[in-house]
């Protein structure tokens, strides 16, 4: 997997997850190149992930930044594609899909799990 997409929520828990996105950031920056792409309203992560999927037609790692919500969006958005892989870093104020999960909490531990995971291909 050589392509890695991030749709990222900076509203999501009244602002703190672009705060928990740039660390974030700084830290993936160093390892791999990437895109990302900013939701700007309730439904938007949705259509970006299937404008995505849609337009890229070969496999690609979607990773979903922000809260429950967030998560919903992008996979609803790809359910209809299956080359697209879908990834998770909490960074809502809930993060019940997480827990339901038993994905870390810390979003940076998260973050390096996955590309962690990436490494020795997924």
């Amino acid at each position: 997997m050589k392509e890695v997409v991030f749709i990222v929520n900076p509203a999501a828990k009244n602002g703190a997850a672009l705060r928990t996105w740039n660390k974030i950031e700084k830290m993936l920056k160093e390892k791999i190149e990437f895109e990302v792409y900013y939701s700007k309203r309730a439904g938007h992560a949705k259509k970006l992930a299937a404008h995505l999927a849609i337009e890229k037609q070969h496999p690609f790692l979607l990773v979903a930044v922000g809260g429950d919500g967030t998560i919903h969006e992008v996979v609803n958005g790809i359910i209809s594609h299956p080359h697209v892989i879908a990834a998770y870093i909490p960074a809502g104020s809930g993060n019940d899909f997480s827990r339901g999960y038993k994905l870390p909490q810390n979003p940076q531990k998260c973050a390096r799990i996955i590309f962690d995971r990436m490494s020795t291909n997924i």
